[in-house]
């Protein structure tokens, strides 16, 4: 009977420890430093039925964008350049005082606007770090951050 048990037990532990090994693993680096930018752009490109919210994270003002200001921050992403991605910068300390939340049939993603030169964008439900990107290259009438503060005014 003790050797049943221990066979027993012994086996459990083995198939147990084996079954373990075939989880996925997780792949920690990005394919690129636009990887989720480049996501969000192909989609704008592709769906014309979206809408994007803004948010003022601060008083947690919302508002739904129309098509002209959407085509305006379409226009935005589109014109973003490889040198404009960077790593996460060492002065990002504050949380980001907008939101834009762009919202599609099958997916959504976040753009955090910190202030008139940085900003983050990255999914609902990303597996990566997010997309930062320095905005001191767009033209003044593409920088979001005076966007956000026309729509929702914080003075």
């Amino acid at each position: 009977m003790k050797k049943k048990l221990y066979i027993f037990i012994l086996l459990f532990f083995c198939i147990s420890l084996t079954s373990c090994s075939n989880l996925p693993t997780f792949q920690q680096k990005k394919p690129n430093n636009f990887y989720y930018t480049e996501l969000l752009c192909g989609d704008l490109k592709l769906n014309n039925d979206y809408k994007i919210l803004l948010l003022d994270t601060n008083f947690y003002k919302k508002v739904t964008l129309d098509k002209s200001e959407c085509n305006l921050i379409k226009n935005s992403t589109l014109t973003l350049r490889s040198v404009d991605f960077i790593n996460k910068p060492n002065d990002l300390t504050m949380k980001a005082p907008y939101k834009l939340y762009f919202i599609f049939k099958n997916t959504s993603y976040v753009a955090e606007v910190y202030n008139e030169k940085y900003l983050s964008i990255y999914p609902w439900d990303g597996d990566y770090p997010r997309d930062y990107i320095n905005m001191d290259s767009l033209p003044v009438s593409y920088n979001l951050f005076q966007f956000c503060k026309n729509i929702i005014p914080r003075d």
